[in-house]
């Protein structure tokens, strides 16, 4: 499996000129289009000055380049100095929050939201952080820590949530024991990753808890997504 079994864009689109250009539809294959894709997605990778996500080394002529020979830098950028900050493989021992294929092999980078991305990947990271947590009574977002920490306002991650729900990628937890209590403000990441692992909340408002299962990934997001569509049309009818 190469890099262009990630891409699901029509490549006929020219991001450049706003265009769609029909001629190069005519006779495409899926392959050639993904490859097209991953090149340009490289290109602009590369044309980030210090924040630089890649590097494409140039042929012997100084003139094409040779895209197999790709180099991926540091999720923050190449840097300033000559010497580049490439990108290397987490060790075992470091904290990651893993991202299936499935999320991009079946559509699903292509068909969400930015925040419902982001809402997405703030829960996954909980889950991953606190697994026992997760698998017990799940993981919640609310107040002062989501905006602060995460960057989500609850307008946004509640109607993220409720597509999310929707779209069957994450599901109500099934909670072992009600808690109690008030949930502290944290005042550095330290505290909050603490108050998540052992969670209390006010009794007034229970913030919805999640787990997320892989499954739902497996479906074909486009799929999805269109049944879901027709059914809210169907029901508003």
């Amino acid at each position: 499996m190469g890099w262009s079994d990630f891409i699901a864009i029509d490549a006929a689109y020219d991001s450049t000129t706003g265009r769609y250009l029909r001629k190069t539809k005519q006779g495409r294959k899926l392959e050639s289009s993904r490859l097209r894709q991953v090149q340009g997605a490289l290109r602009t990778f590369e044309d980030m000055d210090n924040q630089a996500l890649a590097e494409v080394p140039r042929k012997e002529n100084g003139r094409h380049r040779e895209y197999g020979a790709f180099i991926l830098m540091h999720e923050t950028g190449r840097g300033g100095l000559p010497t580049a900050n490439r990108y290397r493989v987490p060790t075992l021992s470091e904290f990651t929050v893993d991202i299936p294929r499935d999320f991009f092999l079946h559509g699903w980078a292509s068909v969400l939201y930015p925040s419902e991305i982001a809402t997405w990947l703030t829960l996954r990271f909980l889950a991953k952080r606190f697994p026992g947590v997760h698998n017990e009574s799940g993981v919640y977002l609310y107040g002062q820590d989501r905006e602060q920490w995460f960057g989500l306002r609850k307008d946004a991650c509640e109607d993220s949530c409720a597509m999310l729900l929707a779209l069957g990628l994450i599901r109500p937890a099934q909670r072992r024991a009600p808690p109690s209590g008030i949930a502290p403000v944290a005042t550095d990441i330290n505290s909050l990753l603490a108050s998540i692992s052992q969670p209390s909340e006010p009794n007034r408002y229970e913030a919805p808890r999640y787990q997320l299962p892989d499954e739902g990934l497996r479906e074909d997001a486009l799929a999805v997504c269109l049944t879901f569509f027709k059914n809210k049309h169907n029901s508003s009818d």
